[in-house]
């Protein structure tokens, strides 16, 4: 029997509620001969009947090598991870049965893949357990292993989950809350004598990049951790990680001129020998974790939250979720699919039980379709967020408005919440045609002036130094051209008009102690003169000093930005390709305003990108007599 037979014989029926699953036989020895290929057999299942089994959750990898094993007596190849986890999770005395896509589903069937796909929330959330697959051990996982689940426990015990909200955590370590007594002292017990480089080892695994862990990793109702033979469930996983985070502030507090080269210790990490006389600050500064698996603990806590939220709807969910797995850094929770359609299949679980789509989950239509149709879903359904990512596809054939999520995106320079260019308004769209869409929306003026543009170099200090004086020159010039308060800006006085000189090199947006932006407050002017001056001089200290680096700070996460100036005197950062004649608009909704360009076809516009544009980002240009547009966008 061949594979596709093997399918055949065990079709699914779209209109049944059936998945099928895998049985893994018990381990088997012939005479102490080599271990013959592992035997499993693949069943259908009636879901309505509550079968038991466990799901797997784990990676393919790209690695070309294969494995064979027997499904129900026909030899078929699986990758060298798949076997590997099967083989850890065989038995010798009884049968184990598992939920695996790469077997369970028909890889060979688009069709069948598309209806499986939305019983991802079904599966994930009806299974006993799911069982996170690590890897083999190799790498000090053991070593990595053994220390989350121990410091995740005794964390646990202490209190730290009990506690689900970052800044609690943080503001009750620092303000020496007698709560965290325990949890302190356990980091003061704890000390140096910690693997960093066998756990940033485990938590650098191809595992945490992969797209579909977010949902398996939420729905499901009791998670097993294991790699190699070490297993600690995930509560214990989570907070292992969480403390390691605290941990390590706490020891970089401790460390001084005197003690900063203080060696590590023989025997403590992974790869250490009793030659090995590093500083043990920088072996921990150097083998930090990335946040990707604290990422996926915020995801499962979210769903919770989702769950509890009556007002949270599937297309809201829809948009944090591609903004959490498609903007910002590369540490960023997770990336990776082998097909780039699951960039949104592989988000669908998590909408919730049952949900009624507005799009076809179907792998024949193009990769274009799947973003587009789901993004027409989305603004449709009055969700304009996810505008700030929009702008003109030069290279592929979709409509501005929606967005290529093949690759990873800039964050949007304006800060999510930060404004409400809209103010108390709704957004509305309909469809008016084919990829064309029907905003309403307030078109403010047209770009008369584009002036200089900033992109920061962060890698070398000395050219941001430069730039930045030159940019704050260019807006001085901007500003002193428009000396009046723009007749649009009824609200305004002189003197806040005059503050744009400082407000519109940070798109007004200023950074907290703890790196989280926030609106410009009065104290970063004091920056922004200091930064005119350019790199801080030998005799610069103290609260000038602090607020120069913040402004800095705040100039740095702007990207791609061009200075320029409407017809009617309004100023702000537009997008890099801003060009005369395009039009700042406030589309209802939207996180910021959005530069659009008048277009050939049918009198539509298209997006160029977010703007930030000085006096009307808080909905002062809507008022009771604003009379909206409707506008149409391709």
């Amino acid at each position: 029997m061949s594979a596709s037979s093997l399918y055949a014989s065990l079709s699914l029926n779209p209109k049944r509620n059936e998945i099928r699953v895998l049985d893994i036989e018990p381990a088997e020895q012939e005479n102490g001969s080599p271990e013959v290929p592992i035997g499993c057999r693949l069943r259908r299942v009636d879901f309505d009947n509550g079968p038991e089994f466990s799901a797997l959750s784990y990676t393919w990898g790209d690695e070309p090598s294969r494995a064979d094993i027997f499904v129900n007596g026909v030899l078929t190849p699986v990758t060298i991870n798949l076997e590997s986890a099967l083989k850890h999770l065989r038995r010798s005395d009884q049968v184990v049965t598992i939920w695996a896509d790469a077997l369970c589903i028909n890889q060979a069937d688009d069709v069948e893949k598309g209806y499986q796909v939305r019983r991802m929330h079904d599966i994930y959330s009806r299974a006993r357990r799911t069982i996170v697959w690590l890897g083999s051990e190799k790498y000090g996982s053991d070593m990595a292993m053994r220390v989350l689940r121990d410091t995740g426990s005794a964390a646990m015990d202490r209190g730290l989950l009990d506690h689900h909200n970052a800044s609690q955590l943080t503001a009750g370590f620092a303000n020496q809350d007698p709560q965290f007594q325990a949890l302190r002292d356990l980091k003061v017990s704890t000390g140096w004598a910690y693997p960093f480089k066998a756990v940033r080892n485990l938590v650098d695994r191809r595992y945490w990049t992969r797209l579909w862990v977010l949902q398996e990793y939420a729905l499901a109702s009791y998670i097993v951790i294991q790699c190699g033979n070490m297993t600690m469930d995930s509560d214990q996983f989570n907070a292992g990680l969480l403390f390691l985070q605290y941990l390590g502030a706490y020891l970089a507090s401790t460390v001084t001129e005197a003690n900063i080269d203080t060696p590590v210790q023989a025997g403590t990490d992974y790869g250490l020998t009793p030659e090995d006389r590093s500083s043990r600050f920088w072996h921990m500064a150097n083998n930090t974790p990335g946040s990707r698996g604290v990422g996926l603990i915020g995801v499962r806590r979210q769903y919770v939250r989702w769950q509890q939220d009556s007002g949270s709807t599937p297309q809201n969910r829809l948009c944090h979720l591609l903004e959490r797995t498609n903007s910002g850094s590369d540490d960023a929770p997770v990336t990776g699919v082998a097909n780039p359609r699951d960039k949104i299949f592989g988000l669908l679980g998590l909408l919730g039980p049952n949900v009624e789509l507005g799009f076809a989950v179907d792998y024949q239509v193009s990769e274009e379709e799947v973003y587009t149709s789901a993004m027409r879903w989305l603004v449709l359904s009055s969700q304009m967020q996810l505008l700030s990512y929009s702008r003109i596809h030069s290279q592929i054939a979709m409509p501005s408005w929606s967005s290529d999520w093949r690759h990873r995106l800039q964050a949007p320079n304006i800060e999510k919440g930060l404004f409400k260019p809209s103010g108390e308004q709704q957004g509305q769209a309909v469809r008016a045609g084919d990829n064309i869409i029907r905003f309403k929306a307030v078109l403010l003026d047209s770009v008369v002036c584009c002036a200089g543009w900033w992109q920061p170099e962060l890698r070398d200090s000395d050219s941001f130094w430069e730039d930045a004086q030159r940019f704050l020159a260019e807006v001085e010039t901007l500003m002193a051209a428009q000396k009046d308060v723009p007749p649009m800006l009824l609200h305004m006085s002189p003197e806040q008009w005059q503050e744009g000189v400082w407000r519109i090199p940070l798109a007004d947006q200023y950074t907290d102690d703890i790196g989280m932006r926030m609106r410009a407050p009065m104290a970063a002017k004091a920056g922004w003169e200091n930064v005119k001056l350019g790199q801080p001089a030998s005799g610069m200290e103290g609260d000038r000093l602090g607020e120069a680096t913040r402004y800095r700070i705040a100039m740095t996460r702007l990207h791609r930005r061009r200075l320029a100036r409407t017809r009617q005197g309004l100023i702000g950062l537009m997008p890099a390709d801003a060009e005369v004649g395009d039009v700042v608009s406030i589309i209802l909704g939207a996180e910021a305003p959005l530069l659009l360009r008048p277009g050939s076809k049918d009198g539509a516009y298209q997006i160029v990108g977010e703007s930030y544009v000085y006096g009307v980002m808080d909905g002062e240009a809507i008022t009771v007599d604003t009379l909206f547009t409707d506008i149409d966008i391709c």
